[in-house]
């Protein structure tokens, strides 16, 4: 069963530079072997209080496979 990973994903002062675009990149290549994708990313409905930064929705085929 597809597993469903929520982050919260936070760029120092939400302008995305090299380090920043270098840090994903190394996210891709840490996941993409086993099997995890990018579903959503982008910024939030915050209802109550603060979410500096945006909501990241990745899938993975099975919990095994996310933890790995």
């Amino acid at each position: 069963m597809a597993t469903y990973l929520v982050n919260h994903l936070r760029i120092p002062g939400d302008v995305p530079n090299e380090a920043g675009l270098s840090y994903l990149e190394q996210v891709e290549a840490t996941v993409v072997p086993f099997g995890g994708r990018w579903l959503a990313q982008g910024q939030g409905d915050i209802v109550e209080g603060a979410w500096p930064g945006s909501v990241v929705l990745m899938e993975f085929p099975n919990r095994e496979a996310a933890d790995a």
